[in-house]
């Protein structure tokens, strides 16, 4: 209902910091595509925005985190999603077996036939990267 009424674009580029973290002391930075936003139907966008929650809660839980960045990007007929933290390191693989809400996020990427990577950064923090073909509906 409500991502029937806006676009995608205001949808993935809305104040992160009140609307969807309630945090003062988390910066965010946006760098949406519009392109790609416009194409963006709302069953993706719904999901696209509950993943990024996800990935956000994840991280100020369990990443001491002081920045996110959200970034939607395509490439061809392929679309990325990067959610981008400056937290503390971690290891991927072990990071994935605790974090509550990556089996959430990979169900919500494999409803829109893609895939979720949660990856340590070298220069510390992590992400998570969720690819999916835009010309695909939501299954």
């Amino acid at each position: 209902f409500f991502f029937k009424q806006k676009t995608a674009y205001e949808i993935l580029t809305c104040d992160w910091s009140s609307d969807v973290c309630s945090s003062d002391l988390l910066a965010f930075v946006i760098d949406v595509d519009q392109d790609t936003a416009r194409i963006l139907s709302p069953d993706v966008t719904c999901q696209l925005l509950f993943i990024a929650q996800a990935a956000i809660s994840n991280a100020r839980r369990h990443a001491g985190v002081r920045e996110i960045r959200i970034e939607l990007s395509r490439s061809g007929q392929q679309a990325t999603l990067r959610v981008i933290d400056n937290g503390g390191e971690w290891d991927g693989e072990s990071r994935e077996r605790v974090v509550l809400g990556i089996t959430a996020m990979r169900n919500r990427a494999k409803m829109l036939q893609g895939t979720v990577h949660m990856v340590s950064r070298p220069d510390g923090g992590g992400e998570v990267l969720v690819e999916f073909p835009l010309n695909s509906p939501p299954r």
